[in-house]
Formats: C-alpha cells, structure tokens, sequence
C-alpha cells in the first residue's frame, strides 16, 4: 500500500476527506496528518509518506511552501494540492513545484475518489520506474517476481529478456545521465555507487558517453552476463568489482569487463598469519610488500583486495577462543576508507605490526565493567558510524585484543556480533514504523552498501528487509 499524508489547517477538512477517500479499495493508507505547513514539513522528513494532500493557505507556512522546501531536502514525496482558491495562479505554482494533481476544497467524494484513483495509478507508475523497487525484487530472489521485473524492464524500454540485457556500474559523484534514445535504469547501490541496467546494443555508446570529457568517475565497471533473471543481481556485483579496479591500477575514468583474477595469494596469507603470530616484524614487510605487488598486477581484481582486507583483520581480531570475527567487507565500504591500494595496504602492515605488541595491561574488575559499560553505551549511540573494532579501541586507548577478550568473557559475545544486532534492531524499528527506503535504512544504520545490507539483515532474519516490511506493515 501507498502511505499518506493529509495537512489542512481545519480539522473538519481532514475528518471530511479522511470519510468520503476509498483509501483501502485504490491501495492508500493514511498514516499521518498535520494542521499547519510546519508541523507537515516535520511529519514528511520524518514519516517519508509517499503522498501528501495538502491546503495551500495555512499558519506558519503556506502548502507552496512546504513543497518547495521538501523539494529541497530532496525528500521524494509527491503532493496533491486542495485549496478553496481556484486562481489559475495558484494551480500553476503548484504544477511548478511538481504536484501530480489539483482540486478544490469543495470537492465531493465522487471527485475526491476519481483524484485517489487517478494517483494510485501514477504512483504504481512511478514505482514501477523507480530503480530500488526493482533492486528490492531482485535481492527477493523470489520466482514470482519474475513477471513483475519483466514488466518494470519493458516499461523502462529495456528487453525482458536477460541475454539482451547489459548491467554496468558507476562509480563516482555524478548523476547517471538520461537519455531518450539509450533507456536504462539506475540504481543507487552504495555511497557515490550506481548499477545500471541497460540495453546490450546499446552498451558502447553508453561507454563512450560515461568515458567522454563531459562525464567524469572514478570507474566503470561491465558485470559478468547473466543467462537467466535471478542472476541480475550477481551481475550488478561483478560490475561492481570490475568498476572498482581504479583501485588498485590508480587510473579513473576507464571502463572494465568484469574478469575473475588469478588467486595466487592462499600461500602468502598462510606466510602472513604465522609471520604475525610468531611476531616476525621484517618477514611481515615482506608479505606485504609481495602482496602489494600482486595486487597492483593486470591479472588481479578487487575481490583479492576485500579478502586480504579482511584476513589481515581476522588476524588481529584473534586472541579469543573463536578467532577473529570479521564480516565480508562491501566494496562500497572499503572504498571510502581508502583512496587506494596503497593506503589499504599501509594501513593493515600498521596493524599487523601493533599487534606484535604486548596488549593492555590487565584492569581491575570493577574498571573492567566500568569500561565495557562505556564501550557498549558507544555502540549503541555511534552504531550508525564507521566503528571497527580498531576504532573503539584506539578510543579508549586499549589494545584490540584486549577489548575483543573483554566482549567474549563478560558478555559472551563479539564486538561484530553486537555492533551487528544493534545496527539490525534499528532497522527493523525504521522499517517497521517509518516509510525510508531500503538504502535509507541502511544508510541511517551504518551501511553504504545496498545489497551488502541486505545480505547481512537476510542472513539474520531468513528474510530480506522488503520482506520483513511487507510482513511487518501487511504490505505490498
């Protein structure tokens, strides 16, 4: 169901149109309601209704207003506009500002309901268009959905069918473009992170046009095909490793066919951990520095780089009876952390020699609890932050094992674990109560990356977070 927002300075006017509206029969809901443009500015950041009816003379602030000042915010909610006035000026400005429809106050419900009928069929227009719905089905995985992405393909102006099909991905600060002659449909997966799906035909003139002068990025990337509809989303994140080869090469703005690279690492990683466990300082440079080498090799891809980002933190996450506790990392997320495979690289030979050292020295039980109480208290306000393990304890000057020893023994759990269920509690709230898209969510919670959300909160729950909102909201 679509959700709504009634604002209208007369209560009576609310309760009137809240009587004669056929909510339930064209997929409406109304979920909030406001008597003046400020309190309506509020509920709209807050509620994200996907509608909102509002009166354009109201205390405060006027209906005109608080459209402008949604649109703004950049909060993508559409407005229908219901005024006394039928000034031909007013309808115009509100036309201007976007509104999908008009009527006057007066309105009976025989007309209330052809406009309620009239943006129920705009808005599953828009939805249809709308690139997240179609990341939500495909990360579903589910075979019923298979008709309902054909559909949003075709009305895109893409073929349904997956073998004509091209998935790129964009990484950079621009908006993807859009053009008449070459459809597509983007979607947002990550931080400064677009897919693309668009017409295999059309896949060089869309290179030479993200490549040209007019457009910069720091990559592009050209995901494996896919043979059938369910492997799309594997698509959107071999794309997503090819785009993000500028890493690890130090040139942006070219494009790459997703190529899965030659592992010859498994030896050197097995070097690295007994080197760091029997505190060999100068064998470790040496690792190292053979792993930067391979890294930057025509025949290495970005997955290489996650892993070793990883197994370098498992190894100085251990210390406890379980090892290390580290979750895959995206790629959305290393990316901000590092400008490159250098810096990536520097950073983990730090750690790895600052764990050679000797830990924190022991605390007395009552600082013990008084310190781990803090440290819980931090996750649960800063859990929407970049936090590692690392970062906490470099916070209150401890050494990471030492922290990671104190989670197993006072509460039986992992630093990971934790800033995990904090992070997945928070997103069930969000997408139970508030009407944010999946990638708002994830972004509010502390995760840059679409899918990697996604994964994390299906591995948790057996279900994905469109999932759980529809069983949660009784939606669809």
């Amino acid at each position: 169901m679509f959700s709504v927002m009634l604002v209208d300075d007369e209560k009576w006017i609310v309760q009137s149109i809240m009587a004669k509206g056929k909510w339930q029969k064209y997929g409406l809901n109304v979920v909030a309601v406001a008597y003046n443009g400020l309190e309506a500015l509020a509920k709209i950041e807050s509620e994200r209704p996907d509608v909102v009816l509002t009166d354009i003379r109201m205390p405060g602030m006027s209906g005109l207003e608080v459209m402008a000042q949604a649109r703004e915010k950049g909060l993508h909610t559409e407005f229908v506009v219901i005024s006394g006035y039928s000034d031909f000026d007013y309808v115009k400005k509100a036309l201007q500002l976007g509104a999908i429809d008009y009527m006057l106050k007066s309105v009976d419900e025989e007309e209330l309901n052809d406009v309620l009928a009239r943006l129920a069929d705009k808005l599953r227009l828009a939805k249809r268009s709308s690139g997240q719905y179609l990341a939500a089905l495909l990360q579903n995985g589910l075979p019923e959905d298979c008709a309902e992405i054909e559909k949003i393909l075709q009305q895109n102006g893409l073929p349904p069918v997956v073998n004509r099909l091209s998935v790129l991905c964009v990484i950079g600060d621009r908006e993807i473009p859009r053009l008449a002659d070459l459809p597509c449909i983007a979607i947002k997966i990550g931080s400064r992170m677009h897919a693309m799906f668009i017409r295999a035909e059309d896949q060089p003139s869309w290179l030479t046009l993200l490549t040209g002068g007019d457009f910069s990025c720091d990559g592009i990337g050209i995901g494996k095909p896919a043979e059938e509809l369910h492997q799309l989303e594997a698509a959107i994140q071999t794309a997503t490793l090819a785009a993000a080869r500028f890493f690890l090469t130090g040139r942006k703005g070219e494009a790459h066919a997703y190529r899965r690279g030659k592992d010859t690492s498994h030896e050197l990683h097995a070097r690295l951990y007994a080197s760091i466990h029997n505190r060999k300082s100068q064998e470790t440079a040496y690792i190292f520095a053979r792993l930067r080498e391979l890294l930057k090799e025509d025949g290495a891809d970005f997955r290489q780089a996650l892993q070793l980002y990883a197994f370098v933190l498992s190894i100085a996450q251990q210390g406890t009876d379980t090892g290390g506790d580290v979750p895959a990392q995206s790629p959305s997320a290393l990316l901000a952390a590092f400008t490159d495979v250098d810096g990536m690289i520097d950073y983990l030979e730090g750690l790895a020699v600052s764990d050679m050292e000797e830990s924190s020295e022991p605390m007395s039980e009552g600082t013990r609890h008084e310190v781990l109480k803090q440290i819980v208290a931090d996750i649960e306000t800063d859990f929407a932050k970049d936090l590692s393990l690392q970062t906490i304890a470099r916070r209150f000057k401890l050494h990471p094992n030492y922290v990671s020893q104190l989670f197993q023994k006072e509460l039986r759990t992992t630093f990971t674990k934790l800033l995990t269920s904090v992070r997945l509690e928070q997103a069930c709230s969000l997408l139970r109560d508030t009407n944010l898209s999946i990638n708002e969510v994830a972004e509010r919670i502390g995760y840059s990356d679409y899918f990697y959300f996604a994964k994390v909160f299906k591995k948790q729950f057996e279900v994905t977070p469109t999932q759980y909102r529809i069983a949660e909201k009784g939606e669809r």
